[in-house]
């Protein structure tokens, strides 16, 4: 076998800065965005009871703000004030009691919602307490909150119900 032979990958395979094939979909890996639920969990640990916050139709999210940027890089901390000011992507912390109710400015397509099976019923809110969501950055009330027993506070957004755009699963995928 010659050299050419051994370099020689198929078109429809991608290779990595080292030279190496990148598995496809279908080939066993980890997603490379996967610290979603350490995030989460950590978020809601250190924040403690939010009981006290009272939202009528809107929902608080916490913003998501990078750890790494791809499997094995840490995002620098320029990319992380990025994140603070310019992020996308938040997790639900709480919706209010009168998010997703239809009112005169605000109709929700509710019969698509049930037959996507995002819900069950008319009324129903279409996220919930945990749920990683997409907004526009200019959208919503840049607030922040005081972590449990830290200095450190939490950067957070109150949203209209109107303004969330979906439902993402890594955060970590959307700038």
């Amino acid at each position: 076998m010659s050299e050419i032979d051994r370099l020689y990958v198929p078109p429809s395979q991608l290779i990595g800065m080292d030279g190496i094939p990148i598995p496809t979909i279908g080939s066993v890996r980890a997603p490379a965005f996967d610290e979603e639920e350490d995030t989460k969990r950590d978020i809601f640990a250190r924040l403690g009871n939010i009981d006290s916050i009272f939202l009528f139709n809107e929902v608080l999210v916490a913003t998501y703000i990078r750890g790494n940027v791809s499997e094995h890089l840490v995002a620098p901390a320029e990319v992380q004030r990025e994140d603070i000011w310019q992020g996308v992507v938040g997790l639900v912390l709480m919706v209010g009691p009168t998010a997703f109710q239809d009112d005169e400015a605000t109709k929700f397509p509710w019969d698509a919602w049930i037959k996507a099976k995002i819900i069950t019923e008319r009324g129903q809110p279409p996220i919930k307490r945990g749920d990683w969501v997409l907004y526009r950055s200019s959208d919503g009330w840049q607030k922040e909150i005081q972590l449990t027993g830290e200095y450190l506070t939490a950067k957070c957004r109150i949203l209209q119900d109107a303004h969330i755009r979906g439902k993402v699963k890594y955060p970590g995928r959307w700038w």
